[in-house]
């Protein structure tokens, strides 16, 4: 494995300011794309789903909920599944899941999906008639203070990444 190029990085050679450059800008171009993506998925977790994936989640939901009652588990489980790819606020869907999965016998699957429709809906009855029928506690809250860090932590690496590349080039 060659590694003279990185070497050439590491120590900074003169004559190769060029290279720190490109590298600097390529690196600052990728902490950029992850700032604007983290920024976007946290804007799209704030706001919601458009209303067109929450009608499209809504026609997967009751085409599910057909097909559950016909006795199409495997069929019913995967619109659930896209229904909740659509829309992850629909509760409903999480408690229809949940009934399927309890359905075949994955009961730790059921009581994951009934708590996270009862994060979302905390007055759903019925899934919390089923936990409380499998005895499980309910569901923690959401951790906004991970998130809220982990966010904080991309966007410091960002600024740092390009305070970095603005101080070598007024440095040249």
């Amino acid at each position: 494995m060659d590694l003279s190029l990185f070497d050439m990085l590491l120590r900074c050679q003169p004559g190769h300011e060029q290279l720190h450059f490109f590298t600097l800008f390529l690196s600052g171009l990728a902490s950029l794309a992850a700032v604007i993506a983290a920024a976007y998925r946290l804007w799209r977790w704030r706001v919601g789903p458009l209303r067109t994936h929450r009608v499209a989640a809504r026609a997967l939901r009751m085409e599910g909920t057909y097909h559950a009652k016909l006795n199409h588990g495997v069929h019913a489980m995967q619109l659930y599944d896209y229904s909740i790819r659509l829309n992850p606020r629909a509760a409903h869907v999480y408690y229809l899941r949940g009934n399927l999965h309890e359905g075949i016998g994955n009961i730790d699957r059921a009581i994951a999906d009934w708590r996270r429709g009862l994060a979302r809906l905390p007055g759903h009855r019925d899934a919390a008639y089923n936990l409380a029928r499998h005895r499980a506690d309910l569901p923690i809250k959401f951790p906004w203070a991970t998130a809220m860090g982990t966010f904080a932590g991309v966007l410091l690496l960002s600024v740092a990444g390009w305070l970095g590349f603005l101080i070598l080039r007024h440095m040249s």
